[in-house]
């Protein structure tokens, strides 16, 4: 009976830490697409800025305001 308390134990530590491990892996993936995401939304934006004249260029920063979150 020991044994088995034990080995219940060992199994319920076993099943959290590879939930922790499991729930960092996503918030890395996740903090990984926001900065892709950053990244590729202010190139956007520098494009944009160079198609367009300047008079557009309040909207320009608040768009890169809001993209550096």
């Amino acid at each position: 009976m020991i044994f088995g308390i034990l080995f219940f134990r060992a199994s319920l530590v076993y099943t959290l830490a590879e939930h922790f491990v499991l729930l960092g892996e996503i918030s890395a993936f996740f903090r990984f697409q926001q900065a892709r995401y950053r990244r590729i939304t202010l190139t956007t934006l520098l494009h944009m800025h160079l198609d367009f004249p300047p008079e557009f260029g309040k909207t320009l920063a608040f768009r890169t305001r809001f993209a550096r979150g």
